[in-house]
């Protein structure tokens, strides 16, 4: 299972697309939030993969794999940061641009606190002793 956003685009420089990273950023950040809501799990790795231009007709696909971020509150500003970053280090122009949440790990629903509360109720075969 992944959640997947990806944008093609004409020849582009970073400077063009920045509104499309932060648009690329947001969806998969709002759709993984409604899935770890539904699904009690969360992402534990990113994939960004681009496909950039050399030459005339020369197409260069790559992937780079990073961490999902942990922090609900700070993940939006995390991955625009790890992904503006790592982009203007790569080649440019770029024609198509793609983010991937995968390694999905499943989250408790109780926390520990439900393991030591007190229960009145008796599974078969057992018995509460007070």
């Amino acid at each position: 299972k992944s959640i997947t956003a990806f944008k093609s685009f004409p020849k582009a420089d970073y400077n063009s697309i920045t509104k499309w990273i932060v648009l690329l950023v947001t969806d998969i950040v709002n759709r993984v939030e409604q899935d770890t809501e539904r699904n009690c799990r969360s992402p534990k790795s990113c994939t960004i993969q681009y496909t950039s231009i050399r030459g005339v007709d020369e197409r260069i696909s790559r992937s780079i794999r990073i961490p999902f971020p942990k922090s609900s509150t700070m993940r939006r500003k995390n991955l625009l940061e790890h992904i503006s970053s790592t982009l203007k280090s790569k080649a440019f122009p770029i024609v198509r641009l793609g983010l991937s949440a995968h390694d999905f790990e499943l989250r408790a629903k109780h926390g520990i606190d439900s393991f030591f509360t007190k229960s009145n109720e008796t599974v078969k075969g057992t018995f509460i002793i007070e």
